[in-house]
């Protein structure tokens, strides 16, 4: 929910309202989804996918650095999940360990999960039907990774070209100053999907050393 105390600031609502409209966009296994948004008395609330884990900045204060595989596994299920963004016209604008949620650990032999792609069909050329064909859900060791955070999502339509109503000034900066790509720290309104992968760059460094690439940079 907004914090009443925050329902003054109309930049505030306006974020609120484009986060909701950005995440109903998205539907992916390493998004979290949005099921419902409304305003109730004054209050307005987004209902949201519960994800029972940890976000990586814990994991890594908690643990230490990761091990390479782990940690590339958990930036390749992000990346999947910008692409899926990226092709609706979103740049992200605030990747950072934070922002990226990982569940507990989905077996091979586990049917249904948030993390299951849909299965695609196999076509029998000697029968008159699609017959689907069942695979293992696929194999999540360490857990699957689910980008959270639209509210600095920047949407642009695929069709039209057309950006997003801007909530900050030009020349303002959006997004975390130790894992922001050059560009977006200079004009986030002309950053793209690529400010979006140095992020998440910046992330994998993090991943592996428990500190960002420039962690006393200004």
């Amino acid at each position: 929910v907004i914090r009443k105390e925050c329902l003054n600031n109309p930049k505030v609502t306006l974020r609120f309202l484009r986060e909701i409209r950005a995440a109903g966009q998205l539907s992916h296994p390493h998004i979290v989804r949005a099921y419902d948004a409304d305003q109730i008395n004054g209050t307005y609330y987004i209902a949201m996918e519960f994800i029972e884990g940890v976000d990586l900045a814990r994991l890594v204060k908690e643990n230490g650095p990761l091990p390479i595989d782990q940690a590339c596994e958990y930036i390749r299920q992000a990346a999947l999940g910008l692409q899926h963004a990226f092709e609706r016209g979103m740049v992200h604008r605030d990747i950072k360990p934070a922002n990226l949620l990982v569940t507990r650990a989905v077996a091979s032999d586990r049917r249904r999960s948030s993390g299951m792609i849909p299965r695609p069909l196999d076509l029998d050329a000697k029968r008159s039907s699609a017959i689907p064909r069942i695979e293992p859900a696929p194999h999540y060791p360490w857990g699957v990774v689910k980008i959270l955070d639209m509210g600095l999502a920047r949407y642009t339509d695929p069709f039209t070209g057309r950006a997003s109503t801007h909530l900050t000034q030009f020349g303002s900066v959006m997004g975390t100053p130790e894992f922001i790509a050059p560009e977006q720290a200079r004009d986030s309104h002309t950053s793209d999907i690529r400010a979006d992968l140095y992020s998440l760059g910046c992330t994998l460094y993090f991943l592996l050393t428990a500190e960002p690439p420039f962690p006393r940079g200004t």
